[in-house]
This record gives structure tokens, sequence and C-alpha cells, in this order.
């Protein structure tokens, strides 16, 4: 493989995440999130042919002093699931100007960043390939 490949691949991927990026700074007005405490009352698992989900129904006591009450989505394993009874704690960001919209922390970061991990992955593992095809020992 060229160096000039190599370096043609990362403007391209370079561009793609920088347009995402932009992308997400569009949204209007940024929105706050505080970070709190909720007791879960129950949850249950929604299964698809190829992925699983767990929702924690919560409830929350929020800056301005109200209840409330909200589903979030929680990480889930296939197979092995997320086990939370009523009554634990689990830790939330809700949003400050709708407090019922809620989610957790581990959900927030795969919103995030899941789909540069997986870019990242990608190019990690095309690089290599491509090396070892390119490349002769």
């Amino acid at each position: 493989m060229k160096k000039s490949d190599l370096i043609a691949i990362l403007v391209v991927v370079g561009f793609a995440i920088v347009q995402a990026r932009a992308a997400n700074n569009v949204a209007p007005g940024p929105a706050q999130w505080i970070e709190t405490e909720a007791e879960v009352l129950g949850t249950r698992s929604k299964l698809r042919k190829r992925s699983s989900y767990t929702y924690a129904r919560v409830s929350f006591t929020a800056a301005d002093g109200h209840t409330y009450e909200t589903e979030v989505r929680l990480w889930s394993i296939p197979l092995v699931g997320r086990n939370l009874s009523p009554g634990d704690i689990l830790t939330i960001r809700y949003n400050t100007d709708n407090p019922v919209i809620a989610q957790t922390l581990f959900a927030h970061f795969i919103d995030s960043y899941g789909l540069y991990i997986l870019i990242i992955i990608g190019v990690f593992f095309s690089i290599s390939r491509l090396r070892k095809t390119y490349i002769p020992k």
C-alpha cells in the first residue's frame, strides 16, 4: 500500500468525522443535563431478532424539588441481561428543560461515541488487512 493511499483513507475518515460532529452541533440550543440518583420501580425487557433492550422505570427528585417518574434504557448484554430489582439505586442524567427526558450514563456514552468507536475499529482492521495484502514480507 502506498503512503498516498493511506493518506487518502485517513483524509476521508477525518472528513467523515468532522461532518458527523458538525451535524451534531446544529441542534437547537444546548440542553443541560444534571446527574442524579434514581430509584428503580421496575424493569422490562424488549427482545428483537438481533438485539435486546432492557428498560427501567425510575423515580427521582429533580433540582426543582419535584419528583418525576420516567423510563430509561439500560445497557443489556444478550442472554445475560441487566439484573435490577425494585428499590435499587441507579445513576441517571435528566434534561433540565424537560426532566422526564432521562438517560443512563452508559447509554449516553454509546449514543454519543458509538459511531466513532465503530469507525476507529473499522479503520484499524482495514489498515491491518491492507497492510498484509499489499506489503510483501
